[in-house]
Order: C-alpha cells, then sequence, then structure tokens
C-alpha cells in the first residue's frame, strides 16, 4: 500500500473509530430527548385519492439551534414510500407504488428575526415569528396526497412509510466533514411504517 493509501486507510478508521463512540454514548443516556420522533401517521381515502395526516416532533440539539441563529441554512428531506404485498401461486414479493421525496429549507434571518420555511415540493414559503411554529409547521403533513385509488389493488394489502431527516451533504462545506463524525447533526426519524388493506370494492 502506498503511503498516500495508508493515510487515507488511517483517516477512515479514525472517523469510523469516532463515530462508533459517538453513536455509543448518545445510547447510553435513555433521557436524551430524540431529536426528530414521527408520532403518528393516519391514512384515509378522500375524492378518489389516498392520503395521510402525520405529526413529528423535533427537539433540535443547542449546536443546531446555534448554527440557525447563525444563518446556516438547514434542509430537511422528506421521504414517502408506498408499497404493495402480493403473493402469486405461494411466492411473496414487494412492489413499490409511489415514492416521493422532497427538500425544505429551514433557515433564520437576523435582519427581521424571522424563521422561514420554503418547500420545494411546491415552492411555498412561510414566516414564523419563533423557531418552535416553525419546527411545528415542518413536522406536519395534512392531507398529503399519495396516490389515485384507481392505482390500487382491491383486497390488497400495502405499506405506507414515511422518513424525515437533516440533509447534510447541502450543508455549508466546512460543516459536511464535522456532521458526518458529530451525532448532534446526523438527525433521521428513521422510517415510521403503518399497514393499510384496500377494501374489496371502493363502492
Amino acid at each position: 500500500m502506498t503511503r498516500l493509501g495508508s493515510l487515507h486507510a488511517a483517516l477512515l478508521a479514525l472517523l469510523l473509530g469516532v463515530a462508533c463512540s459517538v453513536q455509543t454514548v448518545w445510547a447510553a443516556d435513555p433521557n436524551q430527548p430524540v431529536p426528530v420522533r414521527i408520532m403518528q401517521v393516519t391514512d384515509y381515502q378522500q375524492e378518489q385519492q389516498l392520503l395521510f395526516d402525520s405529526q413529528t416532533q423535533f427537539h433540535l440539539p443547542d449546536s443546531l439551534v446555534d448554527a440557525i441563529h447563525h444563518e446556516v441554512a438547514l434542509t430537511f428531506q422528506t421521504e414517502i414510500v408506498l408499497t404493495e404485498h402480493q403473493q402469486i401461486i405461494g411466492v411473496k414479493y414487494d412492489r413499490e407504488r409511489a415514492h416521493v421525496r422532497y427538500h425544505t429549507l429551514l433557515q433564520y434571518s437576523n435582519f427581521n428575526n424571522r424563521y422561514v420555511l420554503l418547500n420545494e415540493r411546491n415552492n411555498n414559503v412561510e414566516s414564523f415569528s419563533n423557531l418552535k411554529k416553525a419546527l411545528s409547521t415542518l413536522g406536519t403533513l395534512a392531507a398529503f396526497p399519495v396516490i389515485s385509488l384507481s392505482e390500487l389493488h382491491p383486497g390488497q394489502k400495502y405499506t405506507l412509510k414515511l422518513r424525515i431527516r437533516l440533509n447534510r451533504w447541502r450543508l455549508p462545506a466546512p460543516l459536511v466533514l464535522n456532521s458526518l463524525v458529530d451525532n448532534d447533526w446526523q438527525l433521521d426519524s428513521g422510517w415510521f411504517e403503518t399497514t393499510l388493506y384496500t377494501p374489496k370494492s371502493w363502492l
């Protein structure tokens, strides 16, 4: 191995070691609030569409709150996946029927002391007087359309999954490397899953 290759290997080992140690400390403190937690997902049908409501709670670490107040923009990625479960001649297989992924930008302006959310899916912009209201809005999805009922099979099992995480690759360059080893920046709700069964008839 070349000297440069050895240096890269040593650096990778150091980063992995730091990341593992951080994860261990995080898991050792059960009283630590979960930074991103999906509380509920409720699906329903309306106007021939499958929709859902959801609520996510955010408890941002102090380091991220400080970064926001220093006008560092945070980009959150929301991902929704609908999977169909089928069985043909005793063989089970899954088929992805819908997959939505979009980003929401959260930023703060010292000029007017306002927090702004920019939803890149629909270019909707909202302004808030405090961070709590901004995070509450970020974590609320209401009547979110997933798929037309005409595209679903009657009497079928489906799984609806939701995930919200911080897109660290959209951070300013100096913070990207830090985010790889600092658990404060590794915000990820993980997948929240709910199972639904379509009726044998939509009528």
